[in-house]
């Protein structure tokens, strides 16, 4: 197909309730949209990279800047038939897997749209069932918290993620266990700690965690590989695994027993079904994370779930419950974690530009002459 046609969107989406990390407090979600069209017929892709550098290096500002001005033009009036083509395009920019993945999501939408098929169909998946667990984050009193987890557990949710930070780590852990000693539980560090933190990580051993997500620095894998040697419940790396190769190199020197894969992070859908294909051959589960997506975003998650990165339940918000809004008719998430999905092609949905308009930050429109 012949791109001739690019719009790119960039949005300020403000959270309902903020959210606490390890490294930051996020009020509102700094969100990039490309628009890909190939004779009329358009499809979206979202980068949800976040308004500050506090998750990556990659921010909304950059992400913008950077499909503007750099990958447009190497897309714009050229013929593209496969993710491995538009990846392999892109292939001279280093890093900048976010602001890559906007557009690799927008040409699988793209494809699937002009093929007439949903894009679950498109990554050639069944249109299988989609749960997912529940996030929750820093809280301010263990009271809140366990309140939190009882609203999730009471509908049937089945597994909860808790946000950790020096100083909020075996306490809501322990608290949390206490109450619910059979429910499946892991912790999210968020890159908090770093190795000389190894006898806390022991100490997490007897809480039965399904996992300890991205416990030290975003960028390392030798200090995780030398972690989990030293700890029987597994690492799961998440900011590490930035493309492909990271997560080769993982599983090469044992830096983890689980990767969770997040689209955005790795580049888009088409290096996600690469690292899935990596991690079952060399033995890691995997999962499908999310970045706080906007309904477009989650389409492709939920896509890469059903091909197989299915070991645990899913990442998956409904929008309404972050933002109190979504840029169209997407997907619901029912309380228990079921997702009712679009059947439509592509990703299931039109975004409707009226809803995008308000919240566009920066906007940038080009197209073949």
């Amino acid at each position: 197909m012949k791109i001739d046609k690019i719009d790119i969107f960039q949005l300020d989406i403000p959270y309902i309730r903020a959210f606490k990390t390890a490294s930051t407090t996020h009020l509102v979600r700094g969100v990039v949209l490309v628009r890909l069209g190939s004779e009329g017929v358009f499809g979206w892709g979202e980068s949800s990279v976040g308004k500050n550098p506090h998750y990556s290096a990659e921010y909304a500002d950059g992400v913008f800047s950077l499909c503007r001005d750099v990958l447009t033009p190497l897309v714009l009036g050229e013929s593209v038939s496969s993710g491995e083509e538009l990846t392999a395009r892109f292939s001279a920019i280093k890093g900048n897997f976010c602001a890559k993945a906007a557009f690799d999501h927008a040409f699988w939408d793209l494809s699937a749209r002009l093929n007439g098929k949903s894009l679950t169909q498109q990554v050639g998946a069944a249109e299988t069932d989609v749960v997912a667990g529940a996030d929750l984050g820093v809280e301010d009193s263990l009271e809140i918290l366990l309140d939190l987890v009882k609203e999730q557990v009471d509908v049937g949710i089945p597994r909860i993620k808790l946000k950790c930070c020096p100083g909020w780590d075996i306490e809501p852990i322990k608290a949390v266990r206490q109450a619910y000693p059979d429910l499946a539980i892991h912790v999210d560090c968020n890159s908090g700690y770093r190795i000389k933190d190894i006898e806390l990580f022991k100490r997490l051993d007897d809480y039965g965690l399904a996992m300890i997500e991205q416990p030290l620095q975003h960028d390392d894998l030798i200090d995780h590989a030398k972690l989990q040697q030293a700890i029987t419940t597994p690492i799961c790396l998440d900011e590490t695994v930035v493309s492909p190769t990271k997560a080769l190199q993982a599983a090469e020197i044992g830096a983890c027993r689980w990767i969770n894969i997040k689209p955005p992070r790795v580049g888009g859908l088409t290096n996600s079904l690469e690292v899935l294909s990596i991690c079952k051959k060399h033995g890691i589960k995997t999962w499908v994370g999310s970045m706080f997506e906007t309904s477009i975003g989650q389409a492709l998650c939920i896509a890469l779930q059903r091909a197989g990165a299915n070991d645990y339940p899913m990442d998956l918000f409904d929008s309404h419950l972050l933002y109190g809004l979504d840029v169209g008719e997407g997907l619901k998430v029912l309380p228990g974690g079921k997702a009712v999905v679009p059947a439509a092609p592509g990703i299931g949905f039109d975004p409707q530009i009226e809803k995008i308009e308000p919240l566009c930050v920066n906007k940038f429109s080009t197209a073949v002459k």
